[in-house]
């Protein structure tokens, strides 16, 4: 992943796919799943409230 893509990710100009997930992850140290929300509720006002997960908290 190239500098420029990891930051357009990680501004959400550019999409986060599996395999960018995987290679975040071996970055890391960690697994792909630790990267994912541990659980979401649906929230229509603000989508990503109740996530919980890894990155978030």
């Amino acid at each position: 992943m190239t500098n420029t893509a990891l930051s357009r990710t990680e501004r959400a100009r550019r999409r986060c796919d599996v395999d960018d997930l995987v290679t975040i992850a071996v970055a890391l140290s960690i697994s792909p799943s630790a990267l994912l929300p541990l659980r979401a509720t649906h929230d229509p006002l603000f989508p990503a409230a109740h996530i919980q997960g890894a990155l978030l908290g």
